[in-house]
């Protein structure tokens, strides 16, 4: 009796562990690019091969394009990138910034990006490291713009939920 108390205690648990995590994350395709949807968030991201990534995150009603490039940089931090998209090519700077426990870098101009992603099939960017080396990223924009419309449709649909904290002001899309 009590062994099969322990397995039944046991196997609840586990339901109740995989209902939770199923319902705190979901994750859905668009080709290249993946949507996360969480309890307060949504996300379109893409990697590539380098285990980099691209991508599109709202919390509440606020958006942001980011780069992760798995670099470690202080919070506030400023860095310039260059970016390249079909006929779009510009450079500006971005922000680092800590979103749902990972480092991120917020771009500071996120009409341009925005613009190239509508326009472009692909995306670049190229940003300067310590010693005069550069890191290089290239990320497909198959599908990006269904990926981001759902997001932002998700985004609108947590709008009526309780305010939690924001992100910060610069690099903002207001949804």
């Amino acid at each position: 009796m009590n062994h099969l108390k322990k397995i039944r205690i046991l196997c609840i648990s586990f339901l109740l562990f995989f209902t939770l995590n199923a319902w705190a994350i979901e994750e859905i395709r668009y080709q290249d690019w993946a949507v996360q949807l969480g309890v307060d968030t949504a996300e379109a991201y893409v990697s590539n091969k380098d285990n980099t990534s691209f991508g599109f995150f709202c919390k509440e009603e606020k958006c942001v394009y980011y780069l992760n490039l798995n670099l470690n940089c202080p919070t506030s931090t400023k860095n310039p990138v260059l970016m390249s998209g079909g006929e779009i090519s510009a450079a500006f700077m971005m922000t680092c910034a800590n979103l749902g426990g990972r480092t991120f870098q917020i771009f500071d101009d996120p009409e341009i990006v925005n613009k190239a992603v509508k326009s472009s099939k692909a995306i670049g960017f190229s940003m300067a490291l310590p010693g005069g080396a550069f890191i290089v990223s290239q990320f497909s924009l198959n599908n990006a713009q269904a990926a981001i419309e759902r997001v932002i449709y998700e985004a609108k649909q947590r709008k009526e939920q309780p305010q939690g904290q924001g992100l910060g002001g610069k690099g903002l899309i207001k949804i």
